[in-house]
């Protein structure tokens, strides 16, 4: 179904039912344009009252919820409407107990900000969106929902307006992952988490040399009294505690992330670091978990949500210890390593200045 909003607003369209699920992101910033013809008022009304029975059918895998959805809105929308109308009235009466129990859901009330026109660096910050939920001029709402609309940082922007609600996004988490989470494998590796890309690479920062960083920690901000550390020095690395039966660490991170390819430092910073583990730990394996390196197309831009997303679930169902450093999206894997029950070392991250 076409979006129905109009021009130049966030609009997303209604998904086909798939795999016995459907997902309702038609959801607008500016107010909903008449309809064009009785015919565009029925397909929309039967895909609402499809979403709504398969809702009642469903069980938890349903990637979204269709609880938000009234009868009368429908009713409102033409007079030959009432038998659709009534019907889902019956459903979604009949569904209440399974609908209440889904948290990431779309809901009218959030109001998406304005900010379109506000890009933050072309990057996806899943990070910012989750924990600075509130600072509505600094994020880019209404960018992420229409680049990366089947992201987790889109779900999340619809379904609150709270920042750092947890209970939230882990629903996120459990809706958009429900089917990926059959016949796992219990988790079994470390996963460190290293901050790359723009906060070794940026051009306020190409007078820092890499010798900086590595013993060191360099506030972001060179000749400001920054309190945001964000790459900790090789030093930090020495009291990383490994569990005996550990033999696999996962170095996580991006070294692309806003700079691309100018990325240099990052690249041998996190070279460093996998040098100092593998001496201080010599029977485990120490590999890297970075993206494909980065191109201008369309695609790779789409792909790159799907990437971050990924990681979470990765440090949701493999990381049986997660090591954060320094970073809001650190935080945020610490949260979800933490709220699944995995152990979370947080003696780097404390190490920060002013932490």
């Amino acid at each position: 179904l076409k979006p129905l909003c109009a021009p130049g607003a966030s609009a997303l369209a209604l998904e086909a039912p798939i795999n016995g699920s459907c997902r309702l992101w038609s959801y607008c910033t500016f107010p909903i344009t008449p309809l064009n013809s009785a015919r565009d008022t029925m397909l929309l009304a039967r895909s609402l009252a499809l979403c709504v029975l398969l809702s009642a059918r469903a069980d938890d895998m349903m990637p979204v919820s269709c609880s938000y959805l009234q009868a009368e809105t429908i009713a409102t929308m033409g007079s030959g409407l009432k038998a659709v109308s009534s019907a889902v009235a019956a459903v979604a009466a009949g569904s209440s107990s399974s609908i209440s129990r889904k948290q990431c859901t779309p809901i009218p009330e959030v109001q998406v900000p304005q900010d379109l026109e506000w890009q933050p660096n072309g990057s996806y910050r899943l990070g910012d969106v989750v924990l600075l939920r509130d600072r509505k001029t600094t994020v880019g709402f209404s960018y992420h929902i229409v680049t990366w609309p089947n992201s987790l940082a889109s779900m999340y922007i619809r379904a609150t307006n709270q920042r750092r609600d947890f209970s939230v996004f882990l629903d996120c988490i459990r809706q958009k992952y429900a089917l990926a989470t059959r016949n796992l494998q219990p988790a079994s590796l470390i996963v460190l988490h290293l901050r790359l890309g723009d906060v070794l690479d940026d051009e306020k920062l190409k007078d820092v040399p890499l010798t900086d960083f590595l013993n060191r920690w360099v506030a972001s901000r060179p000749g400001n009294r920054s309190t945001c550390f964000y790459v900790p020095p090789l030093s930090a690395y020495l009291g990383l505690k490994i569990p005996a039966s550990a033999r696999k660490l996962v170095l996580m991170g991006n070294p692309y992330f806003i700079v691309g390819l100018n990325n240099m430092k990052s690249m041998a910073y996190a070279a460093a670091v996998r040098a100092r583990l593998e001496q201080l730990h010599p029977r485990v394996e120490v590999s890297f978990r970075f993206p494909q390196p980065p191109s201008d197309s369309q695609r790779q831009r789409r792909d790159e949500a799907e990437r971050v997303d990924d990681d979470i679930f990765f440090v949701k169902t493999q990381a049986a210890t997660f090591v954060p450093s320094g970073g809001g999206f650190s935080e945020l894997l610490a949260q979800v390593a933490k709220s699944t029950g995995h152990m979370v070392d947080f003696s780097i991250r404390n190490l920060r200045p002013f932490s």
